[in-house]
């Protein structure tokens, strides 16, 4: 008896393509479970409140801002002129916000020392690069998000709050 010689198995067509998918899919787990343990953090919401609070102040005109006329009593700026919301954007971008990504995103490395991830990450297949990008996506999108909420509060405070002594 003759038998034919075994064949090798055949591969799936899209092996590229799985693995692009499984890398994709390890990347955007890191991602969400970074991004949620960021939004149950106090001093997440401690950064809204701030910027809530601050929108109030600016919009009260209780910060004034250069600009206008340099006389005594000159012209001033309108609140919600394109001057004023790049001035206050430019105040919170450098003050505040670069502050608290930096430790929003020291703290997600700090926190992965503590609950020792690296012994379990080194079981699995995820590789150094997609627990990197997953980092770094769950911290673009936790300020991203404080991004949308400052223009609402701004927009809500600049124009559905009430005020009588603002030029």
């Amino acid at each position: 008896m003759t038998t034919a010689p075994l064949a090798p198995p055949a591969r799936p067509a899209s092996t590229e393509a799985s693995t692009l998918g499984l890398r994709a899919f390890r990347v955007l787990s890191v991602a969400r479970l970074d991004l949620v343990s960021t939004l149950r953090r106090p001093m997440w919401w401690t950064w809204i409140a701030l910027i809530g609070f601050l929108a109030l102040v600016f919009s009260r005109h209780s910060i004034i801002l250069p600009g206008g006329d340099s006389a005594v009593g000159g012209k001033s700026v309108w609140l919600t002129s394109e001057f004023a919301v790049a001035s206050d954007a430019m105040i919170l971008g450098l003050m505040l916000h670069v502050f608290f990504i930096t430790i929003v995103a020291g703290m997600s490395v700090i926190r992965d020392e503590e609950y020792q991830i690296g012994e379990i990450l080194h079981a699995t297949p995820l590789t150094a690069g997609e627990y990197i990008w997953g980092k770094f996506f769950a911290v673009l999108v936790s300020f991203l998000l404080v991004i949308a909420a400052e223009f609402t509060l701004f927009a809500i405070s600049n124009h559905l709050y009430p005020h009588t002594s603002s030029p």
